[in-house]
């Protein structure tokens, strides 16, 4: 029992099929060119490098956490970081061209992510903290987040 549409006289199955086969194109198409994913692609630390980046746990209440870190949507680190003595710096060099980045640091566990864009006109030193206290500290409560800060002047002396 085939069933037209008044409209464009076409069958009932030829309908379904024809919407169907558009709703597979649609998907296929936006995951080549219209969805984003972030790159597989890694960034590989140097010796000549012009940016240099810390990375920190700094959390008082959770001893270890995941974290993903990309520059420009490449994968610049991925590792989890212990708190130890909460000043555990772990250090990245990288080189990157003059003009407009973004950095994006992101934990699962830790339940945080900072989208940051940055200008590379020189040599530049960040640091990249992740924050989280169940605590009050001066009746603030510290929910979990990163900071990000860069300067022109290293930052540490290592």
């Amino acid at each position: 029992m085939l069933k037209y549409f008044y409209f464009c006289k076409i069958n009932f199955y030829d309908f379904n099929m024809y919407w169907c086969t558009l709703l597979c194109i649609t998907i296929v198409g936006f995951n080549i060119s219209g969805c984003k994913e972030d790159s597989q692609e890694v960034l590989e630390q140097t010796t000549n490098s012009n940016f240099t980046l810390y990375v920190s746990n700094q959390s008082s209440a959770r001893s270890t956490i995941d974290i993903e870190l990309r520059l420009d949507g490449k994968l610049a680190l991925k590792d989890r970081f212990h708190k130890d003595d909460e000043h555990n710096w772990q250090q990245y060099k990288f080189r990157l061209s003059k003009g407009k980045h973004v950095l994006t640091a992101f934990s699962k566990n830790g339940q945080a992510k900072i989208e940051q864009e940055f200008l590379i006109e020189d040599n530049h030193w960040a640091v990249v903290n992740y924050y989280y206290s169940h605590r009050t500290k001066k009746a603030v409560k510290v929910y979990p987040l990163f900071t990000f800060r860069m300067e022109n002047k290293p930052i540490f002396a290592h």
